[in-house]
């Protein structure tokens, strides 16, 4: 686990790979002004990442210094300066016609630090020589100022100058884990503790800054599965996964650790450090079918395809993310030469998206829980990030047992019909009446001898019935459509389906909503809660009102919203507030629920209800729907 636990990247890979060599003289000027329009034209993230201005300045120098340039290698050195300005983790060379410049040495006394809860500083680790700074020691001073005043400030200053990285998170990682880099032989006072009492030892720089160490505390039994991937079981029946990149192992990896662990309450995914790679439609679907709660480890050393990964474990397997927000490095990419030949530049193209529609490009993944390093955890040889990571999944596999009480209260909760759908199904309790969703609706259940049954009629789904299985596993699930009969092959009605009790998922939309106090209180967007895949809007035509109704287009942000077909007009309400005439075959009405604080579309015929959220647009593009359908099936 050694070669784990010191896990190095070169930090100059970024910079691509040269090829020995020579060429003719190019024509410099020619090529940097290439570069520059190129840069003007097709970089996306001057304006996101707020560098417009340092590009401005730096365009006249950059060219002048082209025109007076004399040798390729001189040229290539003015190259790099340009990319330090734009400041883009993915923007580097791919090939060159003859060697890079060397990288200037820059040295360091061998100590990576972390940021410490209540604004403190830790050590992650420290060499040999520097033996009274064990994992977990607070450093209480550099060079006679507050450490942790002291690397932020040289956080700030390393993304005002520039480098090879996409957003200010990611500087700061660097100014902690590859602490005080200066030249040779340069030294530093740090003070820190020891038994509560003050020390200060002087540390020079002496070894070279180059990659740096990403883990620290793991455990030590880590099985590892291909190149990047280790898992291993914690106490209280909790998995453990690290993925070092996102390469074919990955996949191999989950089936090898979910086959070795089939029944624990649930996996933390440690993705802190991860370098990114490349995945697709495969690993997603094993994702809808990871088992939860699941946690998600991340910090700003993950990057790239590691952000996008994150954001889908979150999206579909209902993740909760936990640690520093990501590195904020993830982008399409095109290959883009110099038209002398001399070199070729590997260019972003355009950024990769949250879940919020926000670009993951210099804002990164946020986590749900921020978590810093608890210094008293790391000095008893916890991690902490993973201690949080584990009492979530502890907590959240309570929440799933069966409830005290009513046999049928402990029904409630969340299901994963897995086989043939893919559905989450929610089973809950409103004002002392059991509900479950289906199409968006809230459909009430009744009581049966064996727990609940479907209580809406007339309905092809009557006689499904909701029953406790016996002990503490998972809830039985008997579903008869009488309309499905031929389609036998991952359903057989009137059989017992067992499925499995789950964590709540994340980010479900937020029904609740003030009381409107006049008609024209109910003009606005409207997305059902349970059945996100459509949305309809009701705006005022003179004293009309009109409902469009609006489906989306595309996966990726921005989304759009297209309203189908013609413009309906909507009745008001004699008796209430409210809108009659939303139903295709339905006069079904839109009002609003004192009692439960939301809008509501009610179908009169069965009193079925229909929550609905008030939806903002945003001006960068909205977010697409969830993949994963909520509510009992209805096949026809």
């Amino acid at each position: 686990m050694r070669c784990l636990a010191r896990w190095w990247f070169p930090l100059l890979v970024v910079l691509g790979l040269a090829c020995s060599g020579s060429v003719a003289r190019a024509d410099y000027e020619e090529d940097m002004v290439a570069f520059v329009q190129q840069v003007d034209a097709a970089c996306p993230f001057l304006e996101l990442k707020g560098i417009t201005q340092d590009w401005e300045r730096a365009k006249p120098e950059l060219l002048q210094r082209a025109r007076e340039c004399t040798s390729d290698e001189e040229f290539l050195q003015i190259v790099i300066d340009a990319i330090r300005v734009l400041r883009d983790g993915h923007l580097g060379f791919v090939e060159t016609k003859v060697e890079l410049p060397p990288w200037p040495e820059r040295y360091f006394p061998g100590l990576n630090l972390l940021p410490a809860a209540d604004e403190r500083v830790v050590v992650m680790y420290a060499p040999r020589h520097l033996a009274m700074l064990t994992t977990g020691t607070v450093v209480t001073k550099i060079d006679g100022v507050d450490a942790r005043r002291f690397l932020e400030q040289r956080s700030a200053e390393a993304w005002e100058a520039g480098g090879f990285f996409s957003s200010p998170q990611r500087a700061r990682m660097f100014e902690y884990r590859l602490a005080l880099r200066g030249a040779q032989g340069q030294e530093h006072t740090i003070g820190y503790l020891n038994e509560g009492e003050e020390h200060s030892v002087t540390v020079a720089c002496e070894r070279t800054a180059r990659g740096w160490p990403h883990t620290y505390n793991l455990p030590s039994d880590l099985k590892q599965v291909g190149r990047s991937f280790f898992y291993t079981k914690l106490a209280d029946e909790v998995g453990y996964m690290v993925l070092r990149r996102v390469d074919p192992s990955i996949p191999e990896g989950i089936d090898e650790a979910l086959r070795a662990h089939p029944k624990l309450r649930g996996w933390i995914v440690d993705m802190r450090g991860n370098g990114g790679g490349g995945y697709d439609r495969d690993l997603i679907d094993k994702i809808k079918r990871f088992p939860r709660p699941v946690a998600v480890l991340i910090d700003a050393g993950c990057i790239s395809a590691g952000e996008t990964l994150a954001r889908d474990f979150r999206r579909y397997a209902g993740a909760r993310l936990f640690g520093a927000r990501s590195g904020g490095s993830s982008s399409s990419k095109k290959t883009w030469s110099f038209p002398s030949g001399l070199a070729s530049i590997r260019f972003p193209v355009r950024t990769r998206w949250r879940s919020d529609g926000e670009p993951i490009e210099f804002n990164g993944i946020d986590p749900d829980v921020e978590v810093e390093a608890v210094p008293e955890e790391l000095q008893a040889g916890h991690n902490s990030a993973i201690v949080r990571g584990q009492e979530y999944v502890i907590e959240a596999t309570k929440e799933q047992r069966p409830k005290e009480g009513d046999s049928r209260d402990r029904i409630v909760g969340w299901y994963d019909l897995a086989w043939g759908t893919g559905a989450l199904i929610p089973i809950f309790k409103l004002d002392g009446m059991y509900y479950t969703a289906c199409r968006g609706f809230e459909i009430p259940l009744k009581e049966c001898p064996g727990g609940l049954a479907w209580a809406l009629t007339p309905s092809s789904l009557a006689g499904t019935t909701f029953e406790v299985a016996l002990g503490s596993g998972p809830t039985a699930i008997r579903i008869v459509d009488r309309r499905r009969q031929d389609h036998q092959e991952s359903y057989v009605p009137g059989q017992r389906q067992r499925i499995t009790r789950v964590a709540k998922p994340a980010g479900l939309l937020d029904a609740t909503a003030p009381p409107p106090k006049a008609l024209d209180d109910f003009q606005g967007l409207y997305q059902p809660v349970w059945f996100p895949w459509f949305r309809w809007e009701i705006r005022k035509d003179g004293s009309r009102y009109l409902l469009g109704r609006q489906e989306y287009r595309g996966s990726e942000p921005p989304v759009v919203w297209r309203t189908q077909g013609e413009l309906r007009e909507l009745t008001p309400l004699t008796d209430k507030l409210g809108l009659a005439g939303l139903g295709a075959d339905d006069p079904g009405q839109l009002t609003y629920s004192e009692a439960r604080q939301r809008f509501e579309f009610v179908i009169m015929k069965t009193g079925a209800r229909m929550p609905l959220a008030r939806i903002v647009p945003s001006a960068e593009g909205d977010v697409a729907p969830p993949s994963v359908t909520i509510g009992i099936p209805a096949w026809h």
